[in-house]
Formats: structure tokens, C-alpha cells, sequence
């Protein structure tokens, strides 16, 4: 996930208003948005991801 997190923040003024694709090997990541309890980065990792409109794909 941290990755992706870098990645957007390096991409977003091309990513903002778009809808995109983010496609994974890591399981885990696509499992992120469901899960209830977050340690303190993942909150603000949740917080800086839901400014996208973003669908992941575990491949």
C-alpha cells in the first residue's frame, strides 16, 4: 500500500477527476477499503484515498 500511495501522490494532478484502474499482485491491497480496524499511517493513507475514484484489481 505504500506504494500506491507513493505513486498517487507523485501522479494526482494527472489522477484527480479520473477514474483508474490500480492493479496489484499483493492480495492484501485489494483487501485495504474493507477493513474496520486501521493503524494510525493506514487512517491517513484512507484519508488521502478517498480524494481518488480508484477500483483495485488484484491480478
Amino acid at each position: 500500500m505504500t506504494v500506491v500511495v507513493h505513486c498517487l501522490r507523485t501522479w494526482r494532478h494527472y489522477l484527480f477527476g479520473s477514474q483508474f484502474v490500480v492493479k496489484t499482485d499483493n492480495v492484501a491491497t485489494s483487501y485495504f477499503q474493507s477493513q474496520q480496524k486501521l493503524s494510525p499511517k493506514q487512517a491517513r493513507w484512507h484519508d488521502f484515498l478517498v480524494e481518488f475514484n480508484y477500483k483495485v484489481e488484484y491480478k
